[in-house]
C-alpha cells in the first residue's frame, strides 16, 4: 500500500505541475485547483472534491474513524494549498479514502 500512496502522490504532483504550466494559469489559484481536480483521470481513482485552501484557513478534522488518537481537532493552513480528496479502489469491492495536498 505504501507504493500505491507514493505512486499516486507523484502522479498528482506531476500532473498538477504540468497542468499549471500548460494552462499558464497562475493568477487564480482557486480556479486552477478546481480545474485540476476535475481533469484528473487516474485508474481506480474517483475524485470526491478539490478545494483551494488559502493560508490561514482553519481546517476542522473529523474525529470519525477513530482519529481521536491524533490529538488534534483542527489545523491552521500555513501556505496556500490545493486539497484533493479521492476514493482509491484497491479491489473490485474495497478501497480507501485519501487526501492529497499540493
Amino acid at each position: 500500500m505504501k507504493f500505491l500512496t507514493h505512486h499516486l502522490f507523484l502522479h498528482l504532483l506531476g500532473g498538477f505541475n504540468a497542468y499549471v504550466h500548460a494552462e499558464h494559469i497562475v493568477s487564480n489559484a482557486a480556479e486552477v485547483c478546481q480545474k485540476f481536480g476535475a481533469s484528473l483521470a487516474i485508474e481506480n481513482v474517483r475524485v470526491n472534491f478539490a478545494e483551494f485552501l488559502p493560508a490561514g484557513t482553519n481546517i476542522t478534522l473529523t474525529q470519525a474513524y477513530n482519529l481521536s488518537t491524533c490529538g488534534y481537532t483542527s489545523q491552521v493552513v500555513s501556505n496556500d494549498l490545493c486539497r484533493i480528496a479521492m476514493y482509491v479502489a484497491t479491489s473490485y469491492r474495497s478501497g480507501e479514502c485519501k487526501d492529497a495536498v499540493i
